[in-house]
């Protein structure tokens, strides 16, 4: 799994000295839920809206550089220059895209 990167708002992350440890962790998707108690009831209504939460994600990465501070600034321009959601894609999963925001740069 050598150079594993990804690519975000189609820029790749090599280009910026970021390569991916591991593959990227996705939470599972949870469904909105609306719960209403019943009065004088047990329990409570249930209200489906057919829609889910986000989900969030984590990659583990490093940067491959000589000179480690501007690579790291590099790395953070990169992932906060943009805001909104944009489209993500890794190496493992070159067919599928998800749309994304970064909410986290480099520590």
């Amino acid at each position: 799994m050598a150079n594993l990167y990804f690519l975000f708002d189609g820029k790749n992350s090599l280009d910026y000295s970021i390569r991916m440890l591991r593959p990227m962790e996705f939470s599972a998707p949870v469904p909105r839920i609306e719960k209403e108690p019943v009065p004088a009831r047990n329990g409570e209504v249930l209200r489906y809206d057919q829609s889910y939460e986000n989900v969030t994600a984590s990659a583990n990465c490093y940067v491959l550089s000589w000179d480690i501070p501007t690579a790291l600034a590099r790395a953070n321009e990169f992932l906060l220059e943009n805001k909104g959601y944009l489209r993500l894609e890794t190496s493992l999963e070159p067919d599928y895209f998800r749309l994304a925001a970064v909410t986290q740069g480099v520590l």
